[in-house]
């Protein structure tokens, strides 16, 4: 994907897999639904401050790979994603977010982060150091609890934390400082 902090998600379907060529970029993208009956498949989706969201169902070999950054979290990319993956007859749908930037970290002006609890409830944050933040992950993780959301027997979740320090791969970023980054995959 050439993830670019939008709400488009994209869907891997037999026309796509016939017409591109292996290991095929999607531009403008921060999600990808795959169907692994049409042909074995993977999606990938990389982060540095942002969340890693990825979506299993649980009656049919259909995923997602989504990168949640604040502005697709305010657009609603997850629930997108999800509906792009019901349409495709997912059911049971499980979410795992991997490790991403948290609310004791992401610094941002206070209106910003009043503006972000407008639109995505449960952004409010502080950082450890008490100046305004926004907590995405918890936003998220608010977003996917809303019925119809996951699975709706019992919410399926799965959250996974890192230490807030060493990063995982470095990566050059605007700055040109090394800064963490990771991969995830389904």
């Amino acid at each position: 994907m050439d993830q670019v902090h939008g709400a488009n998600v994209e869907a891997v379907d037999s026309q796509v897999l016939t017409s591109g060529a292996p290991g095929r970029t999607f531009a403008d993208t921060d999600g990808l639904v795959i169907d692994a009956a049409l042909h074995p498949c993977s999606a990938a989706v990389m982060v540095a401050d942002c969340v890693p969201l990825l979506l299993a169902a649980s009656n049919a070999p259909i995923a997602a790979a989504v990168h949640v950054g604040r502005s697709g979290l305010f657009a609603g990319i997850a629930s997108v994603a999800l509906e792009t993956m019901r349409e495709r007859g997912a059911q049971g749908i499980r979410a795992y977010l991997g490790p991403s930037i948290c609310g004791r970290c992401y610094e941002v002006p206070a209106d910003m982060r009043d503006e972000a609890e407008n639109l995505a409830p449960g952004s409010y944050s502080r950082t450890s150091w008490g100046t305004p933040a926004i907590d995405i992950p918890e936003a998220l993780e608010l977003q996917l609890r809303r019925p119809r959301s996951t699975t709706s027997s019992g919410r399926k979740f799965a959250r996974w934390k890192t230490p807030d320090i060493t990063p995982i791969a470095a990566r050059w970023r605007r700055k040109g400082q090394a800064e963490g980054s990771s991969a995830s995959f389904r």
